[in-house]
C-alpha cells in the first residue's frame, strides 16, 4: 500500500488497528496473507502473531471531524473487535456524526462474540440508532 499510494495526497495510510482504546495488542493472522486475521483472542485463528500499534477509533474519527462536517460512511470489518469499537463510538457519541456505519460482525465464530452481538443489539434498539447497521456481509 506504501508503494501504490505514497504519490497520492488524497490517501493517508496509518499503520495501526482500530479499536476501543490505544495502545498495542497482538494481531493473530492464519495464513501468510493475513486472511482472517484478527486482534481478538478467537478459536478460528491464530498460525501466527505479531504486535501491531492500535488507535482508539472514536478519537481518530473526533480528529477527523475538526476538518470535516460530517463523515458519510464507515465500514468496519475487523473480526470480532467491531463490537467494543461501535459500543464505545456509541458512548462517546461519535457514531451521530457519521452518516452510514456498517459493520460485517463476526458472531457466528464464537459464543462470547454472540453474546456481545445480542448486547451491542439491544444497546442500538434501546437508543433508536438508525445509522448503524450490522449486516453488512
Amino acid at each position: 500500500m506504501k508503494q501504490k499510494f505514497s504519490k497520492n495526497d488524497k490517501f493517508k495510510l496509518i499503520e495501526a488497528a482500530v479499536s476501543d482504546k490505544n495502545g498495542e495488542t497482538t494481531f493473530s493472522t492464519n495464513s501468510p496473507f493475513d486472511v482472517g486475521a484478527n486482534i481478538v483472542n478467537v478459536s478460528w485463528c491464530p498460525s501466527s502473531t505479531y504486535t501491531v500499534r492500535v488507535i482508539r477509533l472514536s478519537d481518530f474519527i473526533k480528529d477527523l471531524l475538526k476538518t470535516n462536517d460530517k463523515i458519510y460512511l464507515l465500514k468496519l470489518d475487523i473480526k470480532g473487535a467491531e463490537f467494543d469499537t461501535l459500543e464505545d463510538l456509541i458512548s462517546t457519541g461519535v457514531y451521530k456524526h457519521i452518516k452510514f456505519i456498517v459493520c460485517e460482525t463476526h458472531e457466528r465464530f464464537n459464543k462470547e462474540l454472540g453474546e456481545k452481538f445480542k448486547h451491542l443489539k439491544q444497546v442500538i434498539d434501546e437508543k433508536g440508532i438508525t445509522n448503524i447497521y450490522l449486516d453488512w456481509i
